[in-house]
């Protein structure tokens, strides 16, 4: 039996491939964590939107490329 293996075993160059989706990611929390820690008000709500909209649409849009390229095959 034959065991697949990623080509890409270290997190860090997985990272390094990745580098839009890892900012896309770190902008979206980022925007969460100043709507809940320093925004006050109607732009905290808009800012913690979408900064969860930000997050949701960048893993859903991994998730979906990652599965059409290994269906694909």
């Amino acid at each position: 039996m034959a065991v697949e293996t990623s080509p890409r075993s270290r997190p860090l160059t997985a990272l390094s491939e990745h580098k839009l989706f890892v900012g896309a990611v770190a902008a979206g929390a980022l925007m969460i964590l100043l709507a809940r820690f320093v925004l006050e008000g109607v732009i905290a709500g808009m800012f913690g939107v979408w900064g969860i909209s930000l997050v949701l649409v960048s893993v859903g849009s991994f998730l979906f490329l990652w599965a059409w390229g290994a269906y694909n095959r």
